[in-house]
This record gives structure tokens, C-alpha cells and sequence, in this order.
């Protein structure tokens, strides 16, 4: 389905999804693109607009190209570039925007157990900057 400009194709057609060319692929993949000067950002509901939790980080996702190449977003963005103690900082709080880098890395979603003070289940703290780094609620 082909929304262009129009509203219906992604689940979160607020004011910055508004300006996103939409449409929905034949898997039922939202897909949000949008120009910038320099890059282009893709915004990705994975699972469909009428499914999931229609939120960054559990069903939605964001990629930017950059050089030519497409990346999570927030990969060059200067939280990541700060060191391992922020790399990760867009992801593991709310709304959990940049989350597609964690999943890549880590190859979870544990971001999503933490409690409200920041802590998985059994107590421990997610820490890129732990040595070694704690990377997984398990």
C-alpha cells in the first residue's frame, strides 16, 4: 500500500511520522522515509500498523544512511561518540529511540525488563561501561 504523504501506512502517524513518505510492504512492514539534507532516515514498524505496541524500541525502529551506508540510528550521533558510558543512552530510557543498536550489538531487547530505577528482574544494572560490560539481564 502506497500512503505517499498521506497518513494510514505507518502505526504512529503523529506530527513526526507526518512527514514521512509511507508505505506498507507486502509483509506487512510499515515503512516511514524521509530526506534530509544529508541523510535519509527510515523509520520501521516491523510486525504492522495494526499490531504490537506500535512503540520505539519494541516494534519500531530507525536507520539513517550515512556515507553511503545504512545505519541504527544513533550510531554516529554524538551519545555514541561520547564513550561507551553513553553509547547506549538513547536506548535505555524511554521512549527507547536508538534501540536498533542495542539489538544489533547484543542481540537482545533486555532494555525492555528494566525496572523503573534501571534494573533487570534479578538486580542487575544494564553497563556498557562495566568491565566486563553488562550487556543482558541474564
Amino acid at each position: 500500500k502506497n500512503c505517499e504523504m498521506n497518513k494510514g501506512c505507518y502505526s504512529d502517524d503523529s506530527v513526526i511520522i507526518s512527514h514521512y513518505y509511507e508505505v506498507i510492504l507486502s509483509d506487512g512492514t510499515g515503512l516511514g522515509i524521509r530526506g534530509f539534507s544529508n541523510s535519509i532516515q527510515f523509520a520501521i514498524d516491523i510486525d504492522g500498523i495494526n499490531k504490537g505496541k506500535n512503540s520505539e524500541g519494541y516494534d519500531q525502529f530507525i536507520f539513517v544512511t550515512n556515507n553511503g551506508s545504512v545505519e541504527p540510528y544513533g550510531m554516529n550521533s554524538s551519545p555514541y561518540q561520547k564513550g561507551a558510558s553513553t553509547i547506549y543512552a538513547y536506548c535505555l530510557v524511554a521512549p527507547f529511540v536508538g534501540c536498533a543498536r542495542w539489538v544489533i550489538d547484543f542481540d537482545n531487547m533486555d532494555y525492555l525488563k528494566l525496572d523503573s530505577s534501571g534494573k533487570c528482574p534479578n538486580g542487575k544494572a544494564l553497563n556498557v561501561s562495566a568491565n566486563p560490560p553488562v550487556t543482558s539481564c541474564n
